[in-house]
């Protein structure tokens, strides 16, 4: 079981983070360990996929749908229809835990990082919403039908087990498994 604590997010441009800025967004880590890298696999259209693989779109914003993405994470992207298949993967940056009412303050403060008025309408409704930062994007030597791996692909996200990861991880690389 992971034993995830949270940590202040940083402070708002108010100064104090108790009631401006990102008073409401949470980072996670885990505490006295060494990080252990969990890898996802999350559903993604294939045009926001294209864009984060090219560098384009340095963020990704879910609801909070299951077990939390943390800073040094691995994520497969697996591109919906017409692609249906892993295309691609980065590694979790920053991650922000945080009411969509809390949203356009955050995306301002972070800058330009692909994030659009369409993506904050997707987790209107959703208690916490989760924005992942993308770093390190690259593609796979060629897309993995999730069957070649054993995988159904998620409604969202989700985590994989050790198994699954290196197997996904070995045919992302263009190794024959």
């Amino acid at each position: 079981m992971d034993k995830r604590a949270p940590a202040a997010a940083p402070e708002g441009p108010g100064g104090s983070a108790g009631g401006s800025g990102w008073a409401e967004a949470l980072t996670f880590k885990t505490p006295g360990r060494p990080p252990y890298v969990a890898v996802f696999l999350m559903s993604i259209k294939p045009q926001l996929g294209r864009q984060i693989l090219a560098g384009q779109r340095r963020c990704e914003l879910r609801r909070l749908a299951g077990p939390l993405v943390q800073p040094g994470d691995a994520v497969y992207l697996y591109f919906t229809k017409p692609a249906a298949a892993v295309a691609g993967r980065f590694t979790a940056g920053l991650v922000f835990i945080a009411p969509p009412r809390s949203l356009p303050r955050l995306l301002q403060q972070l800058g330009d990082c692909g994030v659009g008025e369409e993506d904050t309408r997707r987790v209107q409704g959703a208690r916490y919403a989760v924005l992942i930062e993308a770093r390190s994007p690259a593609p796979c030597a060629a897309p993995v039908p999730p069957a070649a791996a054993g995988l159904r692909p998620p409604p969202s996200y989700r985590r994989l087990d050790p198994r699954s990861a290196a197997r996904l991880e070995a045919l992302c690389r263009g190794e024959k498994i």
